[in-house]
């Protein structure tokens, strides 16, 4: 099978079926009518059966591959994408299974401290711990120009009534020494609307009324997580996603390399990566770049970028020196530095939470505090355990289902928030990442948005549009034009805008999701490197198009090694 991907000008003549033209009189017309009913009922009927064998062979919660990667009855489409089987015997074989760690869930994720509201901390359950062993420690983050270091200020014990007042940090480290003996520690971030920038941009939108509230953004993404994978891994939320929350599958969302480096860039940015390194040095900050945030932070949109291995940082990895500016309103770096210089054990857990939870209840409690109050942009970033550990996404289903579950609950949240759930790229270490299905799998990661009610009713056509765009190839660049989009439109005047989307002022590659993308959209289009295209690559199937899990894999499917600049990011 070539690879035809968009970067040649191949192209192949549709086939037709055309009744030959014969010579003879109307009686031997006439006669030949049953003739060819017979031979469209035998045809129809194959059809039928073929139709029912290929869809009944097809592994339940694959990924929404449309069916005319199986059907090409009347011609060859321009990009056909690989089906992945979920369990396919080269993963079901693979050594990496042998090797699947265990991964530690922090006990229930109960914690023995709590916000009452802005800087009175409680202690539940005193009579557990020894009197006056318990302290409370604020975490701020050190001053300009010393991005991973950070301050710890001792708020002292807790008074007769188990409280600590006057906390400004939005972070605190609680230790205490139980009547066992054992010392416990028990992590708090607070929602602090009162101060700083978040205050001014409350303030902007005092006298707005809710239902003219921008329409919010939140965008989880899980580090690592090809679309398989999740469908593999993950299948209870992605059930519960699809089927009861309407979210919408992109089924050829494009990774544009590996590592995260070479996908964070374009997201955030709109801009390749490599354009950044021909004019700034790897160990420059990034403050004076222009990321996705700094939009919604000038659109008065409170903000959040949130990622919990400090080490793994997408902007403090391999020497580079991250932010001398906090960049969002939330950013708890400072949170995780310190665990990780006071308390970093291998479990990597926050007291009882583990680091997803601990993000998931931060993430809500963020949402929950801005709904109505002010539109927001949030970004948490997932990277343990799944970033390092081959087969381990499962560890994070049961939190990841029920965080979407409050949101669910949470009416006024659930339609007044844009939500999108994706990967940067599949995971590419060991050995099935490097056979066949691996592979593709590493190209193809998870793409699925929720459109809320109210958006649908200010644009009436944008879940038309987005599904329509599902069916297409889209990458991070396609991703950066809608979130360029959703922070330029103020809510009364989203419906009339939406024409100028892609208008000069946002001007790079991609199209705004919002936006109609032409149907059959090659890789060259979209910008995605020809090596990282997956159109008309080989099936991995047990099909007549493939040999189901074959040791060998085709050249056309084989990545090529990573720039050298980039090798060092995760």
């Amino acid at each position: 099978m070539n690879h035809e991907n968009g970067w040649d000008n191949e192209s192949r003549d549709s086939f037709q079926l055309v009744p030959r033209q014969t010579v003879g009189n109307k009686l031997a017309r006439r006669r030949s009518v049953p003739f060819f009913c017979k031979s469209f009922a035998a045809l129809l009927f194959v059809s039928i059966t073929l139709f029912y064998i290929i869809s009944n062979s097809r592994t339940p919660l694959t990924n929404e591959h449309e069916w005319e990667n199986f059907l090409h009855i009347s011609a060859k489409p321009r990009c056909k994408i690989p089906i992945i089987p979920l369990f396919s015997e080269t993963y079901n074989n693979s050594a990496d299974r042998d090797d699947v760690p265990t991964i530690n869930h922090c006990g229930n994720g109960s914690k023995f401290t709590k916000f009452l509201n802005e800087s009175t901390l409680v202690l539940m359950n005193p009579d557990l711990y020894y009197r006056n062993s318990c302290s409370v420690f604020e975490i701020q983050r050190a001053p300009i120009l010393l991005n991973d270091t950070f301050s710890v200020r001792d708020c002292g014990t807790f008074n007769h009534d188990n409280r600590v007042n006057h906390i400004d940090s939005e972070h605190v480290i609680v230790s205490c020494l139980s009547a066992t003996g054992e010392s416990h520690f028990d992590y708090q971030s607070q929602v602090i609307l009162s101060r700083g920038t978040l205050a001014s941009k409350i303030n902007y939108w005092k006298k707005t009324p809710k239902n003219k509230l921008p329409v919010s953004v939140m965008i989880l993404v899980l580090d690592s997580t090809s679309a398989t994978d999740a469908f593999r891994h993950l299948s209870g939320t992605m059930k519960y996603l699809i089927e009861e929350l309407n979210f919408v599958q992109f089924s050829r969302f494009h990774a544009l390399g590996e590592p995260t480096f070479l996908n964070a860039m374009p997201l955030l940015t709109g801009i390749p990566t490599h354009e950044f390194f021909k004019t700034k040095k790897w160990t420059e900050r990034w403050d004076e770049t222009e990321f996705i945030w700094d939009y919604f932070n000038r659109s008065y949109f409170a903000t959040a970028y949130m990622e919990d291995l400090p080490h793994l940082g997408t902007f403090n990895y391999g020497g580079q020196l991250g932010f001398g500016k906090q960049p969002t309103d939330f950013y708890p770096r400072s949170l995780f530095s310190a665990w990780e210089s006071l308390d970093g054990n291998m479990d990597k857990c926050l007291g009882k939470s583990s680091f997803w939870k601990y993000l998931y209840d931060y993430e809500f409690e963020i949402l929950r505090s801005l709904n109505g109050v002010a539109p927001s942009f949030t970004m948490p970033w997932i990277c343990w355990p799944f970033h390092d550990s081959f087969g381990t996404l499962y560890n994070i289903e049961q939190e990841t289902l029920e965080f979407f579950k409050k949101i669910h609950n949470a009416t006024n949240i659930l339609e007044n928030t844009v939500l999108v759930v994706m990967g940067d790229h599949g995971f590419y270490g060991g050995e099935y990442a490097n056979s066949h299905e691996g592979l593709l799998e590493r190209r193809l990661p998870l793409f699925l948005v929720r459109i809320p009610q109210r958006l649908k009713e200010l644009i009436p056509n944008v879940e038309f549009t987005v599904r329509h765009n599902s069916k297409e190839i889209i990458t991070h660049y396609d991703v950066y034009k809608t979130l360029r989009h959703l922070a330029q439109l103020p809510l009364d005047e989203q419906k009339d805008a939406s024409d100028s989307v892609n208008s000069e002022s946002v001007a790079g590659l991609g199209t705004s999701l919002f936006h109609w993308i032409p149907k059959g959209r090659l890789c060259k289009d979209a910008g995605i490197p020809m090596q990282w295209c997956v159109c008309n690559l080989p099936e991995p199937t047990g099909h007549a198009r493939g040999f189901f899990g074959s040791t060998t894999v085709p050249k056309s499917v084989l990545l090529k090694p990573t720039p050298p600049y980039v090798s060092r990011q995760p």
